[in-house]
């Protein structure tokens, strides 16, 4: 792949852990990194259809494999940089050549 076709920016968020005083832990979101994602949105499925019609919009996001972006799991957020647009993680899968990873995010849903 061409650095051509990574032409969103997005920041990986992950929340701070502080105990609430009732046994829960909540936190703001904190960026833990940067960087460049080519976006494929999904469409045609009958459950992508479903997911639209809630407000939900799937799509894959394709980043280049480092020790920060593999350290991605559910428990974090993306955010496109320059619209704002936040999407919840559902699935991290690295590409067969390992040189990417491939994220399954929802955006209109709440993040973990």
């Amino acid at each position: 792949m061409t650095a051509g076709r990574m032409q969103s920016i997005f920041r990986f968020d992950n929340r701070s852990e502080v105990e609430d005083g009732f046994g829960n832990t909540v936190g703001n979101w904190i960026e833990v990194f940067r960087g460049a994602a080519e976006v494929t949105y999904l469409r045609g499925s009958e459950t992508v259809m479903a997911a639209r019609l809630t407000g939900k919009q799937p799509a894959i996001l394709k980043i280049r494999s480092s020790e920060k972006s593999r350290s991605l799991t559910t428990d974090y957020r993306a955010v496109d940089a320059r619209s704002g647009t936040e999407f919840a993680i559902r699935a991290v899968t690295p590409t067969s050549d390992r040189l990417y990873l491939e994220i399954l995010v929802e955006s209109g849903a709440p993040a973990a």
